[in-house]
């Protein structure tokens, strides 16, 4: 690590990597709403709002990574390693409260999205389940997808019957 560079960020200008992180955390900040608003629109069926939020969550994407890549350069230039394990280490080097602060928040921002996201991948997989069941229904007649326990304890497929398929 070369200490005249960490002097020069720290000391002289630790507002311009502040202020990318807080940039960071705005962008995070649209993210995670784009992304809530994403569930719900999925939710409601509404394609065309899941287009144009999908639209705007690349968007967004595009602008983070830039506003990290100037992140990056700001603790290479400072000669630390980029990413969170740089900023770790100038945090541990060098503790300065409204920079630990900072990250602190969109560490805790970026879990929130990465949740949200989750939580988006299990309606969409259930939504996807259902209707492969729907058509299974219509093709076969039946939907082998309801579980049961036989009298032995384990779980035994049920065919149900439907008459959907035999018109």
């Amino acid at each position: 690590m070369d200490s005249s560079h960490t002097n020069n960020l720290l000391t002289d200008d630790p507002a311009a990597l502040i202020s990318t992180i807080a940039i960071e955390y705005d962008l995070s900040t649209q993210l995670l709403r784009a992304i809530q608003q994403e569930r719900q629109a999925i939710l409601a069926s509404d394609l065309d709002a899941v287009g144009r939020l999908g639209a705007n969550k690349r968007e967004l994407a595009v602008q983070l990574e830039s506003t990290g890549h100037n992140r990056d350069r700001l603790l290479r230039e400072s000669g630390f390693e980029i990413g969170a394990h740089g900023m770790s280490s100038l945090l541990e080097t060098h503790p300065l409260p409204a920079l630990a602060d900072a990250w602190r928040g969109l560490s805790e921002l970026v879990s929130q999205c990465k949740e949200e996201n989750r939580l988006v991948g299990m309606v969409i997989s259930k939504q996807l389940l259902i209707a492969n069941q729907a058509i299974q229904v219509i093709k076969t007649g039946a939907s082998t997808s309801e579980r049961l326990y036989a009298a032995s304890g384990e779980v035994a497929q049920n065919t149900l019957s439907s008459t959907l398929a035999k018109i």
